[in-house]
C-alpha cells in the first residue's frame, strides 16, 4: 500500500470476487508471526475512497446492530466525521479550530454516544452519533492530557474518567458534570500514563517512575478517595513470537516467576510497543531478556 492510504479512507472490494479479495492469514517470516496480506493484483482496488478528511487518528465502527453501516473517524485535520461504511457516503462532518486548540486527543464510542477530549485536555465533548449533534461540552481543568476511559457501575456505563499529567477527574456521561477531581500523588516524579475501570467500585491509574518502579493507584468511584496504592519494581519484556507481555516482580520474597499477558487482551500489538524483546530466559540466577 502506498502512503495515500493514510490520508484517505478506503474499503476493499470483497463483493464481486469474494474469494479473491478475502485477506489471507499466513505464518510467514523467521519468527512465525501471523500476517494478513492481499494478493498483488488486489493492491489499489477499492469500493470507495474519501479524501479531504485528513490522516485518520481514531476510527470506530458502530457495533450496536449486526446490520450497522456507520463508521466514525477523527483526523489530524481536527475533523470528526461519520461515513456509510458500505458506500463511503459522508453522513455528517464537524471541523474544529485549526492548530493545537482543536486537536482531537481521543475518541471513545459507547452506544449512541461518542466522547472526545479536545485541545490537549481542554474540552470534553459528547456527540450523538445518529445525527452528529452535540450533546454537551465540558471545560476541563488545566493540565496535559494522558488518557481517558468509560467507567461502568453494575455493568452499566455511567461515567468517564479523564487522566491528566497531575490529576484525574470523573464525569457523568449524561451531562459531562464533574463528579470529582483529585490530584495525583508525586506527579513531579511519576509519569502517569493509563487509566482503567473493570466495572468494580474503583478506577485505577498506572504510573511509571523511569528506571525505578510502577505505581498503581485505586480511587473510589464514590468520592475519589485513594483506596490503595501499590509501588512495585517489575521487569517487563515483550515477546513478538508469542505476542505476549511477560512481567517479573523483582523484589519478590520467594523465587519470582514470569507472568504472561497476551497483547490482544491489552488491545496492543508488537508494532505498537517501543521496544521488543525475545522470550526471557534464566541465565544462572538471573532472568535475561535479550
Amino acid at each position: 500500500m502506498n502512503s495515500s492510504l493514510y490520508s484517505s479512507l478506503r474499503t476493499y472490494n470483497r463483493r464481486n470476487e469474494p474469494d479473491l479479495y478475502k485477506p489471507r492469514t499466513e505464518n510467514i517470516g523467521p519468527i512465525g508471526i501471523p500476517h494478513e496480506a492481499v494478493f498483488e493484483d488486489q493492491v489499489g482496488k477499492f469500493d470507495w475512497r474519501q479524501q479531504y478528511v485528513g490522516k485518520t487518528l481514531f476510527a470506530h465502527f458502530e457495533s450496536n446492530t449486526q446490520s450497522s453501516k456507520k463508521m466514525f473517524v477523527a483526523t489530524d485535520k481536527n475533523i470528526f466525521a461519520s461515513f456509510n461504511s458500505r458506500t463511503g457516503d459522508l453522513l455528517w462532518r464537524h471541523v474544529d479550530k485549526t492548530g493545537p486548540e482543536g486537536s482531537i486527543d481521543i475518541l471513545l464510542l459507547h452506544g449512541q454516544d461518542a466522547l472526545m477530549v479536545v485541545g490537549d485536555g481542554r474540552l470534553l465533548r459528547s456527540w450523538d452519533t445518529n445525527i452528529g449533534g452535540l450533546n454537551w461540552e465540558a471545560v476541563l481543568d488545566t493540565g496535559s492530557f494522558q488518557a481517558a476511559c468509560f467507567v461502568a457501575i453494575q455493568d452499566t456505563v455511567k461515567l468517564v474518567a479523564v487522566l491528566k499529567k497531575a490529576a484525574i477527574s470523573l464525569h457523568y456521561l449524561s451531562n459531562g458534570h464533574q463528579k470529582w477531581v483529585e490530584n495525583l500523588p508525586d506527579s513531579d516524579a511519576v509519569q502517569y500514563q493509563a487509566v482503567y475501570s473493570g466495572g468494580e467500585e474503583e478506577v485505577y491509574v498506572l504510573g511509571v517512575v523511569p528506571n525505578s518502579h510502577l505505581t498503581i493507584i485505586a480511587y473510589s468511584l464514590e468520592d475519589g478517595e485513594i483506596i490503595k496504592q501499590i509501588s512495585r519494581r517489575v521487569l517487563m519484556c515483550v515477546d513478538p513470537a508469542t505476542l505476549a507481555l511477560y512481567t517479573l516482580p523483582i523484589q519478590a520474597e520467594e523465587t519470582p516467576e514470569f507472568s504472561q499477558i497476551l497483547l490482544q487482551v491489552l488491545y496492543l500489538s508488537p508494532t505498537a510497543t517501543t521496544v521488543s524483546f525475545s522470550e526471557p530466559v534464566l541465565d544462572g540466577n538471573r532472568y535475561v531478556c535479550n
